[in-house]
């Protein structure tokens, strides 16, 4: 799981007696990542488009499963600064 979201998702955890739409979101984040259909659709995702180093999918991906027949998946995408304007190895 993303830490920043982690972080996130265990301190809405410790509000006492939280608004209902804080407990919503909760179960709502839960119930996503338990969700044996969004770990199936991941693999697939790593398996199809995944290239260690170039493209990754983290085990809590976010999964956007509409009513066509495929899904969105989050995933990370390396970017190469060399020889870019945002090196920054240029120079040394």
């Amino acid at each position: 799981m993303n830490k920043s979201f982690q972080d996130l998702l265990t301190a809405a955890r410790t509000v006492e007696n939280p608004p209902a739409a804080l407990s919503a979101a909760i179960e709502a984040a839960e119930k996503h990542l338990d969700d044996p259909r969004r770990e199936q659709i991941v693999e697939m995702a790593r398996e199809s488009l995944g290239r260690e180093g170039a493209i990754e999918f983290d085990d809590d991906a976010v999964v956007s499963e509409g009513s066509d027949n495929g899904a969105y998946v989050e995933g990370w995408i390396w970017v190469d600064f060399e020889g870019t304007p945002l090196d920054k190895e240029k120079g040394e």
